[in-house]
């Protein structure tokens, strides 16, 4: 039986709701016999010392890694010791951050040194669950993310790069499994019980009773309509940035044909996804 689970996200594939719909069921989750742990606990907390870059580690920041690291295998190791005890950890910045994706063009690509610096960590852990979404859907949502918060819009030549970048899910997937080879992985496609938190988590983990959880209302973190995007751009200074928003209806800064290389390379990845004859991986798709 799978006694915990481990949501890696990813950003931008409603890790916000599923946080959100979880926090404000607590108590029934603990009825059920579930512990619920995310954000903002494992950032300020139990997984502090696990979030630095591994690059820039210090001694300092070792202190904080060993204590997070005693913390989360406590943690685990007490879904295995209850009766009927079970945990949902969630923290999708354990992938990196989406900064880090918009500056390097690419898809998580330090994750295989992230993974190896939180490994000893998260060996107890019975199940990861990953999500993953049609990429030029994924860009599009990780730029527009990025330019709300921080970022100027992406010219041509940051979109040719993103449109080139070498790692897709594929590489996401095969870094986890390289990691963790003896830990289930399921994977859910975006589109599989879209707007139906507890459907997903009863697919995904084969716990029952979410379906008595009330869900969430509405879509927290969701896309800003273009001329909201704009006005916050230029409330930042940055008029360039505010020019190259306007006139659009939707925000989607890719070309045709650009748009149907990023499709291309994610028919790919679900063809693989399907073609992998792996009992520790299962996939949750539409029909």
């Amino acid at each position: 039986m799978v006694r915990n689970v481990v949501h890696l996200g990813a950003h931008r594939t409603g890790c916000w709701a599923l946080h959100l719909h979880l926090d404000r069921n607590k108590q029934a989750l603990s009825e059920l016999g579930i512990d619920y742990i995310g954000p903002p606990h494992t950032r300020k907390q139990m997984l502090r010392g696990l979030m630095k870059i591994p690059a820039k580690r210090t001694e300092k920041s070792a202190v904080e890694e060993e204590i997070s690291r005693v913390m989360v295998k406590n943690k685990l190791k007490s879904s295995t010791r209850a009766n009927n005890a079970r945990l949902f950890l969630s923290e999708e910045n354990l992938l990196g951050s989406m900064r880090n994706n918009r500056n390097t063009h690419t898809l998580y690509p330090d994750l295989e040194a992230r993974l190896d610096y939180v490994k000893p960590a998260f060996e107890p852990v019975d199940m990861f669950y990953l999500c993953i979404r049609e990429l030029p859907a994924w860009w599009v949502s990780c730029l527009q993310y990025t330019i709300r918060t921080y970022a100027s819009p992406p010219g041509p030549d940051e979109l040719e790069a993103i449109t080139d970048g070498a790692r897709t899910w594929k590489n996401v997937i095969q870094d986890i499994r390289a990691a963790y080879p003896h830990t289930k992985l399921v994977i859910r496609e975006f589109g599989y019980e879209i707007g139906n938190i507890n459907a997903q988590l009863e697919k995904v983990t084969g716990w029952t009773g979410f379906d008595v959880l009330p869900m969430v209302d509405k879509i927290p973190n969701a896309a800003l309509p273009v001329n909201e995007l704009q006005a916050i751009v230029a409330q930042r200074g940055d008029l360039a940035g505010a020019k190259a928003l306007a006139g659009q209806e939707k925000y989607q800064p890719f070309s045709t044909q650009q748009l149907a290389h990023l499709e291309g390379l994610y028919r790919q990845d679900l063809e693989w996804i399907s073609a992998q004859d792996d009992a520790m991986i299962r996939y949750l798709g539409p029909e």
